[in-house]
């Protein structure tokens, strides 16, 4: 007895062939979708440019100063750039904040003295240089160089 598979098996292949083709070209049509980017409306960026620390776990706290110099606030770090051209990566006492909607650092010192800063202030810095032991709360961005990394624990602003 012949099987009435005989003459269907070319077409049942040529079927899962096709089947097999179609596969392919939807798994690479959905991962050319995937990876095109997401458009998303435009928000203000909530992400902080600031390295902060936690004044409450200082023993004590030398209050040297760095330098005068100008603040340059990016998306990721706020550096003190000196007369000198040195740079200072700035480490900020918490609760200083960062105010996304003015791009403004909302300071507070360790003795509570409060003040908004922009980017371009000048200001003069007391505190002292980060160390090894320098516990942050929020740590530098990796991707932030300067010449010092600098704990802040007062400011004095400059009056231009």
């Amino acid at each position: 007895m012949k099987s009435k598979f005989k003459f269907h098996s070319p077409f049942l292949l040529i079927g899962v062939f096709l089947l097999g083709i179609l596969v392919g070209i939807s798994s690479i049509l959905f991962t050319i979708r995937k990876s095109q980017p997401q458009i998303t409306s435009p928000t203000p960026s909530t992400q902080s440019p600031l390295a902060t620390w936690d004044p409450s776990q200082a023993d004590a706290f030398n209050d040297s100063t760095v330098g005068t110099g100008t603040l340059d606030i990016s998306a990721r770090c706020v550096l003190l750039t000196l007369v000198n051209q040195k740079t200072v990566l700035l480490v900020w006492p918490e609760p200083t904040s960062w105010n996304p909607t003015s791009k403004a650092i909302d300071f507070i010192g360790v003795d509570d003295e409060r003040m908004e800063l922009h980017d371009g202030d000048q200001i003069t810095p007391g505190g002292s240089t980060a160390s090894s032991q320098s516990r942050y709360v929020s740590p530098p961005n990796p991707s932030c160089q300067a010449d010092e990394v600098f704990i802040v624990a007062s400011l004095t602003p400059i009056q231009n």
